[in-house]
């Protein structure tokens, strides 16, 4: 009977220690062979983190003044009064989370362009923190619609005279709205028609302006770059008084944080997010009590904070949303 007693009590004392919340750290001269329960045992990577099963009242602290690469998945639900919090420790600057990889193997090609080997798409290039561009026609300001066909997918100008065909794959960059651009890939081009993939969000009227970007073959002005899934190769014509000392990075990654659907109870704050290509944060949709405050999300291709369709209850709070190519904060159908 003492020695039934006594595994049982056992068990109990093992059942409440492996159910306590933890504080789990990143730092970048931490170890992913370490624990992560302590500033001393940290974790490096966010790769590490993302095969951590967490749960309810959790807190994942990242170094101030480090930085971390990649994308964090968060599928784990908190639970009303013990939400799992993402946040920073130490002294310094917040800490920032990047999309984008240092790229330093390059090769000459031709006409000044130079060219890297990069297993990862890359979504956009940045030199000392400043976006460059996208192989784009033309190379400043912006073409114009001379009228629609009565459709949200397709229109005419006439001053796209290249061969048919020319313009099918490229991305096409335009005005749905005086306030939204919007992105979508050409589909079809003859005789001076445009045909997109993705409907616009209102009719292609006259006026509007749109343009061209990735495009190999309009890579022809200083800071313009393309990549080629095909050849794994990005292409890049730099300045060349600013190349050799310039930090240049790729944007590689789709999202800074992505709340999966249906996860609820989850705190976000005093981050710096940036370099992404979706989303800074993006909640997948059907999330409740998401927090996310303090942060600074930019430099993002699409959509700064993101929250999909039928979440509620949701807190953006002093934020700092900017550079954003897209929309800053969005929401679909919120309840």
């Amino acid at each position: 009977m003492k020695s039934t007693l006594f595994y049982i009590l056992i068990l109990i004392i093992l059942c409440t220690s492996t159910s306590q919340a933890r504080n789990y750290y990143l730092s970048q001269n931490g170890d992913d062979q370490n624990t992560g329960y302590s500033a001393q045992a940290s974790w490096e990577s966010i790769d590490r983190l993302n095969q951590q099963n967490l749960m309810a009242g959790d807190s994942i602290l990242f170094r101030r003044g480090n930085i971390f690469i990649g994308e964090i998945i968060v599928r784990t639900s908190g639970k009303n009064n013990q939400p799992i919090v993402y946040g920073a420790f130490g002294e310094g600057e917040n800490p920032v989370i990047k999309g984008a990889l240092d790229i330093k193997n390059w090769e000459v090609s031709e006409s000044g362009i130079k060219t890297a080997k990069l297993a990862n798409k890359v979504y956009n290039l940045y030199v000392d923190d400043k976006q460059q561009i996208l192989a784009r026609y033309p190379n400043q300001g912006y073409l114009k619609i001379d009228g629609g066909v009565n459709s949200k997918v397709s229109f005419y100008d006439a001053d796209l005279n290249q061969e048919n065909g020319y313009w099918n794959d490229a991305n096409i960059r335009f005005k749905a709205y005086d306030w939204e651009w919007r992105t979508s890939k050409v589909t079809s081009f003859n005789k001076n028609q445009i045909t997109i993939a993705d409907s616009s969000s209102n009719q292609l009227n006259a006026g509007w302006g749109y343009y061209f970007d990735n495009k190999l073959e309009e890579l022809d002005t200083l800071r313009e770059w393309f990549y080629s899934e095909k050849e794994q190769k990005l292409f890049y014509m730099p300045d060349a008084k600013d190349f050799l000392n310039a930090a240049i990075e790729a944007s590689v990654y789709e999202n800074g944080f992505l709340i999966q659907k249906d996860v609820k109870n989850i705190e976000i704050r005093d981050f710096t997010i940036k370099m992404f290509h979706n989303c800074g944060i993006f909640a997948e949709g059907n999330n409740q009590n998401i927090s996310i405050k303090g942060n600074s999300v930019g430099n993002v291709s699409l959509t700064g904070i993101s929250f999909g369709k039928n979440s509620n209850t949701c807190t953006i709070e002093n934020n700092k949303v900017f550079d954003i190519k897209g929309i800053g904060i969005f929401a679909l159908e919120p309840q």
